[in-house]
């Protein structure tokens, strides 16, 4: 993959091959090693396989010049001149690789520090629980081990303790003598002889999954992993460039606009897209509050609801939590505007079958309904013409301040949404629409024996339906198209900013963004 600075585009499909190192000694000249001794090159153009040194997988590579390559891996040292291997014999498991020319490459294994000279191998220093290395172009060396840091300056070694990064994994610097390393999401730098974070621990959830890491001469820290995600650090702020990132699950997501576009979900995950790239929120994490629905009113006025009763309010700038006045999970929430807001719950864990609906005029929440069967959406099309559904198929709808219960059920509901006062979309066991009279079953033939999930819509660019398997069709008002996804993404919520297509977040942190006309 390579990343443009707007996008993460792929260069070569290998699938089934894990790749487990790279090294870009320029734009168009980089390095990718991984299983069964696959290696990569770059050239700016297209990449290409190199013949492989060894079947064994490769963890180490780097390059002290265009043309020429050194890889390391479990019982691996090789170096390539361009037309074929040189192989150095060696017992060890190699884990990393750097140096300042041919003639200096360090490698280190998971029990020694080893130095070519030109002609031959040889041990520097022993070592136990090694996890990583940077070779620095000054004449600095740095080893992690479990709990200390090595490092090598004026042929001799100095060891620290790790202190408050004592589970430090993967090591990284730049041409400036800048030196980063990561632990389960945490990014540290080196000053001195001591490890200062500059991630926030409330983002570092979102982060954990991402092993392995590169300094940019400019400043900024790259960290990547599991499930093609990349992320930036820079100024102690964090973005998600690339993803889905196996993160906590998002199961709220909400815009005011294509560029102002609000996730949440467990452990009280916030994200926002601002246009540019996904950016990680500390605020209101509210004690790990798991956030089940969004709704944003505009830039500077939106909500968050979620486990027992929470409700937090966006004011342009910060979240700031509200008193709703039960202890009811908060399934739904929808907004008329800053004085009409409604959120729907029910007691599932706690009362079960509970269900809520709380009204907020602008200054605080109202009880307008309790103890009916749980609510598990919420949508309207003014002040005066909002609907709510229960889990077990019943719908209701406010007109003139009064809640009423409309006589017909509908099975299993788990999502509402209404465009107009005549044209409702109902979710569940079956997918339903009301006219204005009554309502009527919608047909999507390749639906087959899935049902409807979630649902969501704008005037500009119809209606959205997605599966709980991760099917997903678009109704453009004459028709229903079926529309593909990345293999097995289970989305939890949707949204349809205006002019903005759509948007779907759910496990393991999958955010997906679709243009209408996206085919």
């Amino acid at each position: 993959m390579e990343w443009r600075g707007t996008e993460l585009n792929s260069l070569t499909d290998l699938s089934g091959v894990d790749l487990h190192a790279v090294f870009a000694f320029s734009a168009d000249d980089v390095w990718a090693v991984g299983d069964r001794g696959t290696v990569l090159h770059y050239d700016g153009n297209a990449v290409t396989q190199t013949p492989a040194p060894a079947t064994a997988d490769l963890r180490a590579v780097w390059s002290p010049y265009r043309g020429n390559v050194w890889v390391g891996g479990n019982g691996v040292l090789a170096s390539w001149d361009g037309s074929e291997w040189r192989r150095f014999q060696t017992s060890h498991n190699i884990l990393a690789m750097g140096g300042r020319s041919e003639a200096d490459v360090w490698a280190l294994s998971e029990t020694a520090v080893v130095r070519f000279n030109g002609t031959e191998w040889s041990s520097v220093k022993n070592v136990v629980g090694a996890k990583d290395m940077w070779v620095a172009p000054q004449d600095d060396v740095y080893v992690l081990v479990d709990g200390w840091t090595h490092h090598w300056k004026d042929n001799r070694w100095r060891t620290f303790a790790n202190g408050e990064a004592p589970l430090l994994e993967r090591l990284s610097g730049n041409t400036a003598g800048e030196i980063r390393g990561t632990e389960s999401g945490a990014v540290f730098r080196l000053a001195g002889e001591s490890w200062v974070r500059i991630t926030e621990r409330n983002a570092e959830p979102l982060l954990r999954d991402l092993v392995t890491l590169w300094v940019d001469d400019r400043g900024p820290t790259y960290i990547a992993g599991r499930a093609g995600t990349l992320a930036r650090v820079a100024d102690g702020n964090h973005e998600i460039l690339a993803g889905p990132s196996r993160m906590e699950h998002l199961y709220a997501v909400s815009g005011s606009a294509p560029d102002d576009v609000w996730m949440a979900g467990r452990n009280g995950v916030i994200l926002h897209w601002d246009g540019t790239a996904v950016s990680v929120h500390a605020e209101g994490r509210n004690g790990g509050t798991a956030y089940y629905d969004a709704w944003m009113v505009g830039r500077d006025d939106g909500w968050l609801v979620g486990e027992r009763g929470t409700a937090l309010h966006w004011n342009g700038h910060g979240w700031l939590t509200t008193e709703t006045g039960t202890g009811v999970n908060l399934f739904g929430v929808w907004a008329a505007d800053a004085n009409h807001v409604w959120a729907v719950g029910d007691g599932r864990g706690s009362w079960p079958g509970y269900g809520v609906i709380r009204f907020w005029d602008g200054q605080r929440w109202h009880r307008e309904m309790d103890g009916v069967s749980g609510f598990v959406g919420v949508s309207g099309t003014s002040g005066d013409d909002v609907w709510a559904c229960t889990v077990d198929g019943v719908v209701y709808r406010r007109q003139g301040g009064e809640w009423q219960e409309l006589p017909e059920r509908h099975g299993i509901a788990t999502a509402i949404w209404a465009r107009s006062p005549d044209d409702v979309w109902l979710a569940g066991q079956s997918l339903e629409r009301w006219n204005g009279i009554e309502w009527q079953p919608i047909d999507i033939p390749e639906l087959a024996d899935e049902r409807a999930q979630l649902l969501t819509g704008a005037a500009s660019n119809g209606v959205w339906a997605v599966t709980p398997t991760g099917t997903a069709f678009h109704h453009d008002g004459a028709s229903w198209r079926r529309l593909s996804l990345p293999a097995r993404t289970r989305m939890w919520d949707l949204s349809s900013p205006a002019a903005g297509g759509v948007w779907g977040v759910g496990e393991d942190g999958a955010v997906l963004w679709r243009d209408v006309e996206t085919k």
